[in-house]
């Protein structure tokens, strides 16, 4: 999903919903949608949703947990992109992989001297 000026904000997946501000009466779309891979996209007019999301009680609440995990997912990823500039993110993933590298190499290296001090000690 892009906002206005083409920053790709979020990719939907295969049961995702799209363009629901309409259901609102949201009159300009923020957003557009531009398919990545081959793929298959229903149309819901907004009458059908309004009655299915009145008649079924367990589609209404899985449509409004689904929005509401969606917005939360958003807002952190707005508020990261927000306030942490794109040197410190790569940092911090750099800085993540880093650890990630020095905990392997404790590991292994404490494998080593373990090998090394059996090696001695059968001398």
């Amino acid at each position: 999903m892009e906002i206005l000026s083409g920053l790709r904000f979020g990719i939907l997946n295969q049961g995702d919903f799209f363009g629901e501000g309409c259901l609102t009466g949201q009159r300009l779309r923020l957003c557009s949608a531009t398919a990545m891979t081959d793929c298959s996209v229903m149309k819901i007019e907004k009458k059908s949703m309004v009655e299915v999301l009145h008649r079924e009680q367990a589609f209404s609440d899985m449509f409004v947990a689904y929005l509401l995990t969606r917005n939360i997912r958003y807002e952190e990823d707005l508020v990261d992109q927000l306030f942490n500039s794109s040197e410190k993110r790569a940092l911090n993933e750099n800085l993540d992989k880093c650890a990630s590298y020095a905990a392997f190499w404790k590991a292994t290296n404490s494998v080593l001297v373990a090998a090394k001090r059996c090696a001695f000690s059968s001398r």
